[in-house]
């Protein structure tokens, strides 16, 4: 190795020239396996983590300088950049791989939600004991629900806006309101008396709960009438808000809107007709006083019911099965107009009991369009973002799920 010069003389003339000997390039090495510092990692949603992959020769060692090739199997999950950082995005799983030709490395990544709200949801165990309320974590995968009260006979839960406390519908002397702590204790019958009610509804202040009450001796119906009342979270100053409304109607699913520009509320529900041979349902909405009734839905040939109104004001989501109706979730702006499906990907079967998480960023809701574990056609408890994307399943059990809730940790 080194260098050389060469001379070469004809006729009376020369030339030259240098010569560098050097070692011949030893080939490329090759590559027999790729390694990551991690087979599985979870990060909080907008968090981030650098993954490093190392080349391996056939004897394990490391092999410098070799470039590698980064993908993610859902990027709306977790995204990858080209040095093997990962960003995530929203809650999920994805698969992260690192590629050296044929060779690849792969790790799972989990991505919990950044989440302040838990979800409450009553089970219906399909025999004499009555519905169970259960609460569940929702920032992570596989969570396990948690019963509320060891006894059952509880079921459509809302709670307070500061997460302490929740109302609920209970078996006591007929459907009743009562109230507890977050945790369960603390019981108190709100409703005492003859008549029945349910579907309480916390106000956005924590002061007031709206809810259904009719006349007992039947279901409530359009031949026994409900009215949607108000009272203060104490039970006191219970008032009706739609007994003004026109006879030949009954009246249902509360929902209160964001405080209003003049620091009033309104209150939307569904009001459920019989115009000709079929039952209707149309949207409408009053002042927390009962008065300024409007109509939020047209109201055709749909049932519409269940609205639950979005945290920011401007959106109410509801239920439209009958008629032509396309899919069950549909949204319409709190004034009306437009009404549109939910989801562009509708699942197949009912869906019921949308639920607006109190950030707005997500709308809970049940669904039996997926068989559970234990292979039935039970209605469980999803998730979707107020964008109609990113359905999540939440529970799997072979238990009807009923009524879902949020309520702050």
């Amino acid at each position: 190795m080194g260098i050389t010069r060469v001379t070469a003389t004809s006729e009376g003339r020369s030339g030259w020239a240098e010569i560098t000997v050097s070692q011949p390039t030893p080939p490329p090495p090759v590559v027999a396996s790729v390694t990551l510092d991690a087979a599985t990692y979870t990060l909080v949603e907008r968090a981030s983590h650098r993954f490093v992959a190392t080349p391996r020769d056939a004897e394990g060692a490391p092999i410098a300088g070799i470039a590698v090739d980064w993908a993610s199997s859902d990027a709306a999950v977790a995204a990858v950049a080209a040095d093997g950082t990962v960003t995530a995005l929203s809650w999920g799983t994805a698969r992260v791989t690192a590629r050296v030709g044929e060779k690849v490395a792969t790790a799972t990544v989990h991505v919990t939600m950044d989440f302040a709200y838990d979800l409450l949801y009553d089970v219906q165990p399909g025999d004499a004991r009555g519905p169970e309320l259960f609460r569940l974590d929702v920032r992570a995968p596989g969570s396990t629900a948690a019963r509320v009260f060891q006894s059952a006979g509880t079921w459509a839960a809302s709670a307070s806006p500061d997460g302490s406390r929740i109302a609920f519908a209970c078996t006591s002397d007929g459907p009743s309101i009562c109230a507890a702590n977050a945790d369960g204790s603390g019981v108190v019958v709100l409703t005492p008396g003859t008549a029945n009610e349910d579907q309480p509804v916390w106000s956005p202040d924590g002061s007031r709960i709206a809810f259904r009450r009719w006349p007992a001796g039947g279901p409530p119906g359009l031949a026994n009438r409900a009215d949607i009342w108000v009272m203060n979270a104490d039970g006191t100053g219970q008032v009706s808000i739609t007994a003004g409304l026109p006879a030949g109607g009954t009246h249902q699913s509360p929902t209160w809107s964001p405080r209003q520009a003049d620091g009033s509320y309104r209150i939307a529900f569904a009001r459920l007709t019989k115009p000709g041979e079929y039952v209707v349902g149309r949207i409408q909405s009053v002042r927390v006083d009962g008065t300024d009734a409007r109509a939020i839905t047209a109201g055709r040939e749909y049932l519409e019911d269940e609205p639950a109104w979005s945290p920011d004001g401007r959106t109410i989501a509801f239920v439209r099965t009958g008629g032509t109706a396309f899919g069950d979730l549909w949204t319409v702006n709190a004034t009306g107009g437009e009404e549109r499906p939910l989801m562009v990907q509708d699942p197949d079967a009912a869906q019921a009991s949308p639920a607006w998480s109190p950030d707005g960023r997500f709308i809970a809701f049940t669904s039996k369009h997926e068989l559970s574990a234990d292979n039935r056609w039970t209605f469980q408890v999803y998730t979707v973002r107020a964008d109609g994307t990113q359905l999540t399943r939440r529970t799997a059990d072979g238990s009807d799920k009923e009524h879902p809730a949020w309520v702050r940790r």
